[in-house]
């Protein structure tokens, strides 16, 4: 018992050593030396007070998670780091002498030189540190516990350093190594997530903003990105603080539609779509549209995380496409009864068509009756002399 007290007291300082690096790493991201001395110097302290408070096997053979504080300066520090800590808590060691010196030095040094061989292999393949190298470190810290007990003068005292020391010491540091590393990492995911956001949220063609409805009723606006000053004329910090500046630049009938769909309430799969007019800063109207999810609390307070868009060049496209259909429809009208107009022509058309046929037909009947009376004409002509001359022969 009394060495796991006072393994867990050691690795406290290991622990609170990564919650300042995780406090110090924003403000130096752009100086990597100053960043590498920083870490160097929270792990070489964390590292001398775990050393302050050793568990002691033997008179000059100690336990604490000192090799803790190395691993996590080479793994998530760099060669500078690395170099510090295992320099500093080395010279430390010597200086406290015994039988367990050089098994600690030992280990101090290994376990500076395998968390650099992670940290070289993160930056060989260019990627941040995520959860997935967590792993690399737990093992790191387990395995450098063995190779320095051969540095142990005598097999009793190597074999009391197995039996006493190992097991707890092994189950310690790598629970050290592995809650020092996760508050590292996720750190970083943090600050890389939030840089991420911040940059898309600077260039998104948008308002991103948070809707907050507590169980009292009171509602709140948060805003991750503000674009609506430049449109309708009102501050971030008026908005935050009365959302009402915000919700009176709705036109009346919009306004109405909002509150009633806030009074309506929304599932927490549904999707919040609403397309608002407001009065612009210009007098204009600003057509916008809001997309936005919901997300409840166990308090049960409910949040809205949503865009809201200038859509009021998709409007002018919308009103302008019924335009242009009304005048599709009034063109398709009028061709329509033009081409009634031409049937009716057509249908006239034939009507006299059919007529002048008739007449065509009467005048050629008319025409073979005149040359049938005028053949007869001739006959009768030519019976009259055939006639006048046998009476010329009778008288003579």
């Amino acid at each position: 018992m009394p060495l796991i007290v006072a393994l867990i007291e050691s690795l406290s300082f290991i622990l609170l050593a990564a919650l300042a690096v995780t406090a110090v790493t924003p403000h130096l991201e752009r100086y990597p030396v100053a960043r590498q001395l920083a870490v160097g110097l929270l792990f070489s302290g964390a590292g001398y007070f775990s050393m302050a408070y050793p568990f002691m096997l033997e008179p000059g053979v100690t336990v604490s998670a000192r090799n803790v504080a190395a691993l996590l300066a080479g793994a998530f520090g760099g060669p500078i780091a690395a170099v510090v800590v295992a320099g500093f808590l080395a010279f430390i060691r010597y200086a406290n002498g015994g039988a367990g010196m050089l098994m600690g030095i030992a280990a101090i040094v290994l376990s500076a030189a395998v968390g650099l061989a992670i940290f070289w292999r993160m930056d060989r393949s260019e990627r941040a540190t995520t959860r997935h190298d967590i792993a690399y470190v737990a093992l790191a810290a387990g395995l450098v516990l063995l190779p320095p007990l051969l540095l142990l003068p005598g097999r009793a005292l190597v074999w009391q350093m197995l039996t006493e020391a190992f097991p707890v010491a092994l189950v310690v540091n790598v629970l050290g190594a592995t809650l020092g590393a996760l508050i590292i990492v996720v750190d970083a995911e943090r600050r890389e997530m939030a840089y991420r956001f911040k940059t898309l949220a600077e260039r998104v063609p948008g308002t991103l903003y948070r809707r907050i409805l507590r169980p009292d009723g009171k509602v709140s606006y948060r805003f991750a990105s503000f674009q609506l000053g430049e449109l309708l004329g009102i501050r971030q910090e008026d908005v935050e603080r009365d959302a009402r500046v915000w919700i009176d630049r709705m036109i009346p009938e919009d306004r109405a539609r909002f509150e009633e769909a806030c009074r309506t309430g929304f599932d927490d799969k549904d999707n919040w779509r609403l397309h608002l007019r407001y009065h612009g800063k210009d007098g204009s109207i600003v057509a916008m549209r809001s997309e936005a999810t919901m997300r409840r609390l166990p308090d049960g307070t409910m949040i809205w995380e949503g865009i809201l868009f200038n859509a009021t060049d998709e409007r002018t496209l919308e009103t302008r496409r019924a335009e242009m259909a009304r005048s599709a429809d009034n063109t398709t009208s009028r061709a329509v009864a033009a081409t009634r107009e031409a049937e009716s022509a057509s249908s006239r058309i034939g009507s006299v068509a059919v007529a002048a046929e008739e007449i065509e037909a009467s005048i050629r009947e008319l025409t073979r009756q005149t040359e049938h009376a005028d053949q007869a004409a001739h006959d009768a002509a030519s019976y009259v002399r055939d006639t006048q001359r046998d009476v010329a022969g009778l008288n003579t």
